[in-house]
């Protein structure tokens, strides 16, 4: 982790060109299949493996974890659920879930706590699922916990830099900006796909003795070192921001600078 931030930091202090840009998109294919590995229980934060078996005691863990969803990027990778949560009107973030986690891994490898509970009703929404798999771990009764889950989620959208992405859709951002908007890289992890199209923002937030949401703080190297901050351990410099309603326009933009460079590098080399 330390070495890719280090990394992140040399990149940034140069001067951006397409050929930087292009080459960290090339390059987070490699960073992705790299972390993968380092980050094999966080990665899982946020997925649905099956595993249905409780994992944790109810009440004992460290901090919670709120993760948005871009809802345009989303919509145009899972576009089922998308119409089955009535994403598709959404033009910015959307709530994926609150979840409760360690500081550090645990003696058994993991980072969070998951169906604390075992329940007999089968999952139907993204409530239910939330609920099951995370919700039952913090403490608190169904109500309570959606509704902290969901106060979490409007306190962020207060942050300078929710507002700042709102106002970027269908364009790009710095990176360096989005991490000033959430008071610093270690407030906040951001996930891209290997187009440095915004997928999921990730930030931290403390646990109150009652087991509610308090403030957002520093989050865990456990989580700005996996997949949650892909953005960044791949070197992009920018993230793009999708469109409702308009999922191709920066695929079709990133291809035609691929091809650019290319062009270029076989007259170079001629």
């Amino acid at each position: 982790y330390q070495q890719q931030y280090q990394q992140h930091h040399q990149q940034q202090q140069s001067p951006p060109n397409i050929s930087r840009a292009v080459g960290a998109a090339f390059a987070s294919y490699l960073a992705m299949a790299a972390m993968s590995s380092a980050a094999k229980f966080t990665s899982s934060l946020g997925t649905d493996d099956g595993d249905r078996s409780p994992n944790g005691s109810v009440g004992k863990f460290d901090l919670y974890l709120l993760a948005e969803s871009w809802a345009p990027r989303f919509c145009c990778t899972q576009q089922s659920k998308c119409e089955a949560e009535r994403m598709h009107e959404l033009t910015s973030l959307s709530t994926h879930g609150l979840w409760p986690g360690y500081y550090a891994a645990i003696s058994n490898g993991r980072t969070f706590p998951a169906y604390c509970v075992k329940s007999k009703t089968s999952e139907k929404s993204r409530e239910d699922h939330e609920w099951e798999k995370h919700g039952t771990c913090s403490g608190l009764d169904r109500i309570a916990y959606l509704r902290e889950e969901q106060r979490a989620s409007q306190t962020h959208r207060t942050l300078p830099a929710t507002k700042v992405l709102a106002n970027s859709s269908g364009d790009s951002i710095a990176i360096e900006q989005v991490l000033e908007g959430y008071g610093g890289e270690k407030r906040v992890a951001l996930m891209s796909d290997s187009f440095c199209r915004l997928q999921e923002i990730t930030t931290c937030w403390e646990k109150n003795p009652d087991g509610t949401v308090g403030k957002q703080i520093d989050c865990p190297d456990h989580v700005l070192g996996s997949s949650r901050n892909s953005a960044l351990l791949s070197g992009c410099s920018k993230i793009w921001l999708d469109k409702k309603g308009s999922c191709q326009f920066i695929t079709k933009e990133m291809l035609r600078a691929f091809k650019q460079m290319t062009d270029k590098q076989t007259q170079e080399d001629q």
